[in-house]
């Protein structure tokens, strides 16, 4: 069994759609597959506008839900042949006036449930699906719709769902696991079906994490990811044009990149596949024969160097200090259950021996919602007359290397390379033996991953080539 699952960009107009279906054609010829669509480009952004013109009560959504009207069914005659035609048609009008009646209540009450807020933004992936299916079967391709509230199974907890995998596992393969050879399962991306027979949206990655967790409760050979890139790269290309292909990298790795900042698969994607070992591929559907990105347990060995680097903008340093040390631990634990309890967990904690002060490295946007859980526990400790000072420091961004071993050498050379280039480090620290992260201005972030990428990865490339390594260091 094999996962393929298209990006939005993928599907974004009816030439894209047609390179996606040969795509399909082909790994149907080989293995069953299941197809893992998706909204259209765009198409999500369009319904989060819409949901917010509703709840302020202006009736301008339905400018937006005629326009993802005409695109929808645009569609279907230059994709889906006549037999199949009206059947597509007719679904999506159903689901378009669903959407109507779901934004025209929210208007009214000026207010969207969580509930409601997720059966319109699923829809941009019932859409997709429904289109993708009714070109496949256009095509003779065997093709199969199914539900994705019925496949995968998760409970609402706090800003996004949890995935109960045993449900999802059992659930995927009494449906799926008798898929036929030469057949395709079409599943829209983005959607769980949750308690009560409520559908809720998997949060950011969410299509992704559909491809995966399918594809480990099958044991599938691998799970394809086709966007609009060839595949993970040295370093952001908006940032550093000459950046590299990365041919393989591990799972950690494509982990810890996606958390500091690389555009990479979010992290929760890469649980499912790890914990069964399958292999992730991230594919261009724009370029169709290039290879990509290969995401294993154990890639091929490397040559020492830094492999990439990635980029983490709109961090904070942020200093904690109380008037006068706190007996028992008392300002520990406050800040503790701070920390603990921020959606979004800091990058470094530096606490002093003077058990007065305690320095963070916090994203800009959950200073305010750190500061208020702060307070919030201390004056719940009837501990008002000593509350601490919050201040924050100047912007910063991080810059994060992944290399090889030996955390400490690579740390001293970046900062050395760094200064003589005539960029301030305010500080270094690491993240085990073959991740090191320094700490520079805002301003001259870019500037600073540039001027690594240069040194590190582009002049490491240049001798391998020349000395005749070629592809060992695993770039192209």
């Amino acid at each position: 069994m094999r996962i393929l699952k298209f990006g939005g960009t993928s599907v974004g107009s009816a030439e894209s759609i047609r390179t996606v279906l040969s795509i399909i054609d082909a790994s149907v010829r080989e293995e069953p597959t299941v197809a893992v669509v998706s909204a259209l480009g765009g198409i999500t952004d369009q319904l989060v506008s819409a949901i917010a013109l509703a709840e302020g009560g202006q009736s301008h959504w339905q400018t937006l839900l005629a326009e993802i009207r005409r695109r929808h069914l645009d569609l279907v005659p230059e994709l889906v042949a006549g037999d199949f035609r009206q059947g597509v048609a007719k679904s999506l009008e159903a689901r378009l006036t669903f959407l109507a009646n779901r934004l025209e209540g929210v208007q009214l009450l000026r207010d969207c449930s969580p509930r409601v807020r997720d059966q319109i933004l699923g829809s941009g992936e019932y859409l997709s699906s429904h289109l993708l299916n009714g070109a496949l079967l256009s095509r003779k391709i065997p093709a199969l719709l199914f539900d994705p509230a019925r496949l995968i199974f998760a409970r609402a907890r706090g800003a996004e769902p949890v995935v109960d995998f045993e449900i999802t596992n059992a659930q995927v393969r009494q449906a799926l696991e008798g898929l036929g050879q030469g057949t395709v399962a079409v599943v829209g991306g983005f959607i769980a079906g949750g308690e009560a027979g409520i559908a809720l949206t998997l949060g950011r990655g969410g299509s992704d994490y559909s491809a995966t967790l399918i594809g480990a409760a099958l044991k599938a050979s691998r799970v394809e990811i086709w966007t609009d890139v060839d595949g993970v790269r040295s370093a952001d290309p908006r940032l550093v044009p000459e950046s590299r292909i990365l041919t393989e990298i591990s799972y950690r790795e494509a982990e810890e990149m996606a958390f500091m900042g690389a555009k990479v698969l979010h992290p929760k994607t890469i649980l499912p596949v790890k914990k069964a070992g399958i292999p992730v591929v991230i594919r261009n559907s724009f370029n169709p024969t290039f290879p990509g990105t290969r995401i294993t347990a154990d890639p091929a060995q490397t040559l020492p160097g830094i492999k990439s680097l990635s980029l983490l903008k709109n961090q904070i340093s942020l200093s904690v200090q109380t008037p006068q040390p706190l007996s028992g631990g008392g300002f520990n634990r406050p800040l503790h259950y701070a920390l603990a309890n921020l959606r979004q967990a800091p990058l470094q904690v530096n606490q002093f021996n003077t058990g007065q002060e305690v320095q963070l490295l916090l994203a800009g946007d959950s200073v305010a919602e750190f500061r208020e859980l702060l307070f919030r526990e201390f004056e719940g400790g009837g501990e008002n007359d000593n509350l601490p000072l919050v201040i924050p420091g100047e912007p910063v961004a991080v810059v994060t290397a992944l290399h090889s071993a030996d955390r400490e050498q690579w740390g001293e050379r970046m900062v050395r390379q760094l200064r003589r280039e005539g960029i301030s480090v305010r500080g270094a620290f690491g993240g085990g033996s073959d991740q090191t992260s320094v700490v520079v201005s805002e301003r001259q972030a870019e500037e600073a991953i540039r001027v690594l990428h240069r040194i590190f990865i582009d002049e490491a490339a240049e001798w391998q080539e020349r000395e005749g390594f070629g592809r060992l260091g695993r770039v192209s």
